[in-house]
């Protein structure tokens, strides 16, 4: 079983110990946290749920991604499989989904009824065996899976590199003159590992704490 994960006890102390880590790793994360003090950690129930909330925010801010799942809840009840094929897409794009987002929802709905997606099995899967598993589903890409293994599962070294706020806040913290491509981020990740998804943490309050000071983020 997995053990690189953020378990349902004992989070704070895990955080505190993987930040002093991380702060030995990376100067440059050492003045992040220095501004941001211990993150809040962005958690979503495992299952159906909560990768059902992640295709919802998907290239969405907070904000945004926030009132579209509010309105999913109301009209998808229970948010499960089941009630996801059930509903017409008419009364789905009522919650303001698009047709590409209902379309990946039943496409996860029609594998979890069918079997070939257990999410309880999947808590026992390492972090390459769940993207493994989850790529070959239409509309889940690497940003939707490394914010599931994060959110969901607790993962400690999932990384989004292709997360915009997370280019941002790295092109602020470290005085780049662009913002980072994929590639480069994921390579400047390296020095973070086994604990990217703790400087994820990190990165995306200081990307808020930027943004409420109006400071240009690139």
């Amino acid at each position: 079983m997995p053990t690189n994960r953020l378990g349902s006890t004992c989070v704070v102390d895990r955080l505190e110990s993987s930040i002093l880590i991380l702060r030995q790793k990376c100067p440059i994360l050492c003045k992040v946290h220095d501004v941001t003090g211990s993150p809040y950690l962005w958690q979503v129930p495992s299952g159906f749920a909560g990768i059902a909330r992640i295709v919802v925010g998907q290239q969405l801010s907070v904000a945004s991604a926030e009132a579209i799942w509010k309105r999913c809840e109301d009209i998808i009840r229970p948010m499960a499989p089941d009630t996801v094929l059930g509903l017409d897409d008419v009364v789905m794009k009522m919650a303001g989904l698009s047709s590409f987002k209902i379309r990946t929802m039943r496409a996860l709905s029609e594998a979890v009824i069918n079997d070939k997606l257990n999410f309880e099995r999947m808590v026992d899967l390492n972090d390459n065996e769940v993207r493994k598993t989850l790529i070959t589903f239409y509309g889940i890409g690497p940003w939707t899976i490394e914010i599931f293994l994060l959110f969901c599962l607790g993962r400690l070294d999932a990384f989004a590199a292709g997360d915009l706020a997370l280019k941002a806040a790295v092109q602020r913290a470290f005085d780049l003159p662009k913002r980072p491509s994929i590639d480069e981020l994921q390579n400047l990740s390296n020095n973070w590992r086994p604990l990217r998804g703790i400087a994820s943490h990190l990165l995306w309050s200081y990307y808020n704490i930027m943004c409420k000071k109006n400071t240009n983020l690139g």
